[in-house]
């Protein structure tokens, strides 16, 4: 049976745009106007309410009556407006017929945080951003580092909330769900990776100064990876692990994703075709690569070609990319894209030249976003249900947290999802 993703509420997907807002630290004091927050996000003012209220029982927000709306955090809260600031590891919402756990709050005296990490907001998924780009010195020697919260779990990214993709946002926000019905905190930290060895400076002052018995690393580089590795610090990879690093992934199975595209090309007469590979220091692209290189042997049997191209993850990038192949004398008659929003920006390239889809070219994206079935045609791409994927994800969390289990290694085969964009070929080059 299809696994059928989740459909959010209109009063869910504000809430959703709300929180990343918040998580990047767009409003720090407080909020547009609810005439002007409605216009920006093109939602009634009913709606609009009802999303700023369920953020506010999630101790994200606070109001009084005649002011505006602020982050709960805001340190100009004023007593007795029932919305002050919250302790930094306090749960949102204990589970019932357990007590709030106690955690001592975080002490103001002592060494100040290194410039370039920001404390978070002290919400069920709190955000610091780490600016990996720029030189910072060693804590000095009288810093402490953070002791370890028996009850929070830290998470982090490569990307800041504004730039992820909308399915790493409900994946977010639904482990932060299941976390906190567990009597679990969220906390989402941000560290900049340029390159596959980029990160690990940024990421021991981070550590240095973040307390947290579990650790989810979401896109994060080799040196990263590694850096939990080495350490020993409790933590899983969501997504692929780099090449030699033994920490548990809980990802996605491109590999399969990938020789399944290949079988579903070859069945229509494919024998031309392109995969295009964006260039980035995660190791999902690597896999992707290395499970090409391991069909060799299949792809020459059936007479089949595919051309690799590597291109920048921006619609410029994947633009070039296409103006090649286009351009080559084996031009491919079906293309195969990673990501999501490199798919998005295909199409509209191919739209752009005449190249009707999959009259001419056909697409097949290896990843899925919601907003993916919302295309004409719709995309023929790989999908898992993210509700099931954080279940499975936050019980594994939840057992390391509370009894030190070491995860196991989880690869899920996602679902094929046909949709209009494979056609068949009647000769190489479309």
């Amino acid at each position: 049976m299809p696994l059928a993703l989740r459909r959010l509420s209109l009063v869910d997907q504000v809430a959703a745009a709300l929180r990343m807002e918040l998580d990047a630290s767009r409003w720090p004091t407080q909020l547009p106007g609810e005439h002007q927050l409605a216009a920006q996000l093109q939602v009634s003012r009913s709606t609009l309410r009802q999303a700023l209220q369920l953020l506010r029982r999630e101790g994200r927000l606070a109001v009084r009556r005649g002011s505006r709306w602020r982050p709960a955090s805001d340190d100009g809260a004023r007593p007795g407006s029932g919305s002050g600031r919250r302790s930094q590891t306090t749960p949102a919402s204990p589970p019932r017929g357990r007590s709030e756990p106690r955690r001592p709050a975080p002490s103001s005296r002592g060494s100040r945080l290194p410039s370039g990490i920001r404390p978070g907001t002290g919400s069920p998924a709190t955000v610091s951003t780490v600016a990996a780009a720029r030189t910072h010195s060693a804590p000095p020697a009288s810093a402490q580092a953070q002791p370890p919260s028996a009850d929070v779990v830290a998470m982090i990214s490569s990307l800041p909330p504004a730039e992820q993709s909308w399915s790493s946002i409900l994946i977010r926000d639904e482990l932060r769900a299941q976390l906190q019905r567990a009597g679990l905190e969220l906390q989402t930290h941000v560290v900049a990776q340029r390159s596959p060895r980029s990160g690990g400076a940024a990421l021991r002052r981070l550590l240095a100064h973040a307390g947290a018995t579990a650790w989810v690393l979401a896109s994060c580089s080799e040196a990263v990876q590694r850096h939990f590795e080495e350490g020993g610090r409790p933590a899983l990879v969501l997504g692929s692990a780099h090449p030699g690093v033994r920490l548990p992934a809980f990802r996605i199975d491109l590999g399969a994703a990938l020789r399944h595209a290949l079988a579903s090309l070859q069945r229509h007469g494919h024998r031309q075709i392109a995969l295009l590979l964006p260039r980035t220091p995660f190791a999902g692209t690597r896999e992707v690569a290395a499970s090409l290189a391991e069909a060799t042997a299949w792809l020459r049997e059936r007479g089949m070609a595919v051309t690799v191209r590597e291109h920048e993850s921006s619609t410029h990038g994947v633009g070039l990319a296409l103006t090649g192949l286009l351009a080559s004398q084996a031009r491919p008659s079906a293309l195969i894209v990673m990501l999501p929003g490199d798919a998005l920006s295909a199409l509209g390239h191919l739209h752009a030249r005449g190249v009707p889809v999959p009259q001419a070219l056909s697409l097949i994206c290896l990843f899925d976003d919601p907003y993916l079935a919302r295309l004409t045609p719709a995309l023929a791409r790989y999908a898992c249900d993210p509700t099931l994927f954080v279940r499975r994800l936050a019980r594994q969390l939840i057992r390391l947290v509370r009894s030190g289990v070491r995860p196991t290694p989880v690869a899920v085969v996602p679902e094929f999802i046909r949709g209009g964009t494979l056609g068949s070929c009647s000769s190489d080059g479309g």
